[in-house]
């Protein structure tokens, strides 16, 4: 959070190196999938049900929220369909599952995002016409399959280099720090320009947030019985919240960024409180 903050306060540099969001984002994925061979890619039957999972809360949050206005049903719908976080596996690790399930889920969730993802933008927006979808899919497809090619090409060809590669992914941390900063930065200059009685609608996106995070941990969990709880769990609830910001922040206006913005707050917090909760028990 404190890289958000330092954004929020330096706002103006910020918001101008908002273009680095995307490829910072790619460098992420790219690094995630060095660590996944296609083999590897088998799925479970709980991930299956993770994947269904997604679209079907998206529809319900639209049918449910959309008399509501938008400032309820677009954050619910993005966040709904964003898929698993990158740093989802290690936090499965750390909290004593298996983290090549949630690794698993990274990279088929993400592979989904295309199919998903230009539609839902098309619902929302009302905007169905080529000159709409075809820039949104060619950015997820861009977005996605660039740094998927890029990384399996060298585990094909040269698995040394491979490995050698895949070691940057070490960078990670500070990379996701520069995002939240970046996002931070761009969504406090947009609200800035916004008239004061638009401002109070900031708080539908984040509470539609709070409670997105609660459902989707509970239901992660439900879907992932027998055996498979903590993980599934993990996977439904923790989300790649860059994926769907740098995608925002291209064909939506800001405004929209706040919902998965505040998601961010709400999944550490629940990340937080399980990461205690462990330590407790084991101590």
């Amino acid at each position: 959070m404190a890289a958000m903050a330092a954004g929020v306060l330096l706002a103006g540099p910020a918001s101008g190196l908002a273009f680095l969001v995307k490829p910072l984002v790619m460098f992420m994925l790219w690094t995630t999938f060095l660590k996944v061979p296609p083999r590897a890619l088998r799925p479970h039957p709980v991930q299956f049900r993770l994947l269904i999972a997604s679209p079907i809360l998206a529809a319900a949050a639209f049918l449910l929220l959309k008399p509501l206005g938008e400032a309820w049903v677009v954050p619910a719908v993005l966040i709904a369909l964003t898929p698993t976080a990158i740093a989802a596996p290690v936090l499965v690790g750390f909290l004593g599952g298996n983290p090549g399930f949630a690794t698993g889920m990274v990279v088929l969730g993400n592979l989904l995002l295309p199919l998903l993802f230009p539609p839902a933008m098309a619902l929302l927006t009302g905007a169905w016409q080529w000159d709409f979808l075809g820039p949104v899919f060619l950015s997820v497809v861009l977005l996605v399959f660039v740094p998927l090619v890029a990384a399996w090409l060298p585990m094909l060809i040269a698995p040394r280099l491979a490995t050698r590669l895949a070691s940057l992914g070490r960078l990670n941390f500070a990379v996701w720090l520069t995002v939240l900063f970046l996002v931070g930065g761009t969504a406090t200059r947009h609200l800035q320009g916004l008239e004061e009685s638009a401002r109070g609608f900031l708080l539908a996106p984040l509470l539609v947030g709070g409670v997105l995070c609660l459902v989707q941990f509970g239901l992660g969990r439900f879907l992932g019985r027998p055996g498979l709880e903590l993980e599934a769990g993990q996977c439904l609830g923790q989300k790649n919240t860059m994926v769907t910001l740098s995608l925002v922040l291209l064909h939506l206006p800001p405004i929209a960024a706040v919902g998965p913005v505040g998601y961010i707050l709400w999944h550490n917090l629940f990340n937080a409180t399980q990461l205690w909760r462990r330590r407790r028990s084991t101590s």
